[in-house]
């Protein structure tokens, strides 16, 4: 058996693949670039010894393991042909370069079947990301019941992970368990990405934390169902697989057909999770987002909780001059324009405006948008229909439903089925009628239940067909519109992955806006996805979702810490309360620009949680210290500033809250840098070493710091 090498190298970084023709590519190395890389001899230490009880070629990890050579790894594919050719066999014949990328060919020319592993490197931000292309080059009908992503090994040290389970209002939990001797298996079946389930994991040895630790994260960019499995071997490897989960019989391959799987994106730290989580924000931001989320992120003012289905004109009018006034920058009429719209219980699918209560179309408030200076859009939700709308009552055959059974609802809505054509092209005419009439520059795309029927018109599962022509739809929307921006909003944080953010570029994290929950919940989302990306709104003194009543001041924080908006209503506000949105509107401002482009540190200490942003020159940094239970001491830890230029002195000064006598309601006095004009200046060394003293926090309460680089 003739071993080869082929070798990925791009900014000191390189991904080393052994390879055969009889059992295809291996990744046996990913790490700094070396010269001595190239030495095939030298890679023939990694060729273990065989056991009497098993098989007798060793196989190791490969990229694509199949079921017939016995490997302990799960099948990359799991395939048949009318219930044959359960079992296929595929040799490598190519392995091609392509710029910063390979692919190698694999195939089983009994089966009539090619698979493509491509394999990109992304060296400046330690990011591999692999996909698996299957093609049916023969003459038989195939059934593909799985379709993995290649391979990713994974070092025997790692003994634990985090994973990111969750529930609507409590999205992106951290839930960290050991890896034992079994798999853990992850299978998403609701049509969406979360947020029962993140499609993300974290993976690395014993102890890893924020700041130390050797760890891989991966994450599958697709929008639908999917499986995510990590597993250790009775030989002592482990290896992770993704790809997507098909309902039985959902996917068919006919000849000269082709399947892709998403893309996995896998990133290597050797510095904890904040190192990982920063090469997925640069990653993400080079190389997937739209070009759009690289400019200023506008102050968004939302309508929903403000109003909910209470459309009067002359109500919105007074709620757009005072969003207006508080300092929004775009306004975002929510639910409830569309005809028969009162509630939620009707209308979904009948996208037109309104004549009842808008008599002269949205034209009015438009205008009226745009006289206080804001930019005008709209919330949609296109792939969803009421049994009470005229659509369901036209087209009951346009409904996702698996024959004649009890279709359940949820929120009162079916599911359309996209799928197919000609309810496609209905949607897509009544969105493009909307973008042409009127200025929207803006849409939130929202998405309010799981497929529980995905049956599409010839009786067979279409979860997956539902997702790519939701991406269709919405490439084709940009088409028609260059620069429209989309939002990703699916009950929150229910569709938030690479994949959707190939044409968003903005997401609602969660429906719940009450900043203690809001804590977790956007620790949970920088993990692998950039600030700015994040939209965190002010709401209402008393919390929607949960009903605790906090401070403006804490709410302020929360939402400084990702695209900044309102969600409360903003008539309500008073001169006092008016006064603190528009300072934190004005310091979202100041600083958001930078924010795109910066590096995200997070860490707990003694019941604080810490958040620091850093600028790519390193010469700005806003921090976070935020209480939301009482303290572990009496006294707070230290805030230590990660990320620093080591040589420079830098000014540090309080942002809010801007009243700090408040803090004397719970101790004698506080740090006396605090109340003084100007701040403090120090050495860079200080203050990641020693750090800066916080006053007591009570719970439910915080600081944010402004730092700036004075001198080397």
């Amino acid at each position: 058996m003739t071993n080869r090498l082929k070798i990925l190298r791009d900014s000191g970084y390189a991904a080393v693949f052994n390879w055969s023709q009889e059992l295809g590519p291996a990744l046996v190395y990913w790490g700094d670039d070396s010269a001595d890389l190239e030495v095939l001899d030298q890679w023939q230490v990694l060729q273990a010894a065989t056991t009497r009880a098993h098989m007798d070629h060793q196989l190791g990890v490969l990229l694509a393991p199949d079921l017939s050579r016995g490997s302990l790894q799960p099948s990359i594919l799991l395939a048949h042909s009318h219930s044959k050719q359960f079992a296929q066999q595929f040799r490598c014949e190519h392995a091609r370069s392509e710029g910063r990328g390979i692919v190698f060919g694999l195939f089983d020319r009994t089966a009539g079947l090619q698979l493509d592993l491509d394999i990109r490197l992304d060296g400046a931000n330690r990011c591999l990301k692999l996909r698996t292309q299957l093609r049916n080059i023969g003459d038989l009908d195939w059934t593909i019941d799985h379709l993995g992503c290649p391979c990713l090994p994974l070092p025997s040290a790692f003994r634990e992970c985090i994973t990111f389970p969750g529930r609507w209002g409590g999205e992106f939990r951290q839930q960290r368990s050991t890896l034992g001797e079994h798999a853990l298996l992850i299978e998403h079946r609701e049509g969406r990405t979360g947020p029962q389930h993140q499609p993300s994991v974290v993976v690395g040895n014993a102890g890893f934390d924020n700041d130390q630790g050797q760890l891989i994260g991966a994450h599958l960019g697709w929008s639908g169902n999917y499986q995510l499995r990590v597993e250790r071997f009775a030989n002592g490897t482990a290896a992770l697989q993704a790809g997507v989960w098909f309902f039985p019989g959902e996917q068919q391959l006919a000849p000269q057909q082709q399947l892709t799987t998403p893309w996995l994106y896998a990133v290597q730290s050797d510095a904890g999770t904040n190192a990982m989580s920063q090469s997925f924000h640069q990653h993400l931001r080079q190389h997937i987002l739209p070009s759009w989320t690289r400019d200023s992120r506008p102050i968004h003012a939302n309508s929903w909780e403000a109003v909910y289905f209470d459309h009067r004109q002359q109500t919105l009018f007074d709620l757009i001059d005072a969003a207006s006034a508080a300092g929004a920058e775009r306004f975002v009429l929510d639910d409830g324009w569309f005809t028969g719209r009162r509630d939620d219980t009707s209308a979904l699918g009948d996208w037109t405006v309104c004549a009842d209560v808008y008599p002269d179309g949205l034209h009015p408030i438009v205008q009226r948008v745009h006289e206080r200076g804001l930019q005008f859009g709209l919330w949609v939700e296109p792939e969803m229909i009421n049994p009470n709308s005229d659509l369901a009552r036209a087209h009951p055959e346009w409904i996702l439903q698996t024959g004649d059974r009890d279709n359940p609802t949820a929120r009162n809505q079916w599911v359309l089925d996209i799928s197919r054509n000609d309810a496609y092209q209905y949607i897509k005419q009544c969105l493009i009628a909307l973008l042409d009439e009127y200025p929207i520059v803006y849409l939130k795309w929202d998405m309010n239940r799981p497929l529980v029927q995905p049956g599409g018109c010839t009786g067979t599962a279409v979860a997956a067909a539902q997702v790519y022509a939701m991406y269709q739809l919405m490439d084709e929307l940009i088409e028609h519109q260059p620069g429209l921006e989309i939002e990703s909003c699916s009950s929150g944080g229910g569709r938030i992955d690479a994949g959707v953010f190939e044409r968003t570029g903005r997401a609602w994290a969660s429906d719940n806006n009450d900043p203690v929950e809001r804590v977790a919940i956007q620790s949970g989302f920088s993990m692998f996805f950039p600030p700015e990306l994040m939209g965190a709104h002010v709401g209402p003194h008393s919390a929607h979702l949960t009903g605790r009543e906090t401070s403006l001041d804490f709410r302020l924080l929360l939402a400084l810490q990702g695209q900044f908006g309102l969600e409360v209503d903003a008539r309500h506000l008073n001169h006092e309360e008016l006064l603190k949105v528009q300072q934190a509107a004005t310091l979202y401002q100041r600083h958001r620009n930078w924010i795109g482009e910066a590096k995200v540190w997070r860490w707990q200490r003694e019941g604080v949680d810490f958040c620091a942003y850093v600028s790519a020159d390193q010469s700005q940094v806003l921090l976070w210290a935020l209480a939301g239970g009482a303290l572990a001491g009496s006294i707070p830890p230290p805030a230590l500033v990660p990320g620093l230029k080591k040589s420079g002195r830098y000014r540090a000064q309080i942002m809010l809250p801007t009243n700090t006598s408040t803090w004397l309601r719970f101790a004698n006095d506080f740090p006396p840098w605090l109340a003084q004009d100007g701040g403090v200046v120090c050495g860079a060394s200080l203050l990641q070493k020693v750090g800066l003293a916080l006053p007591v926090l009570a719970a439910q309460t915080g600081l944010l710091v402004y730092l700036s680089r004075e001198s080397e």
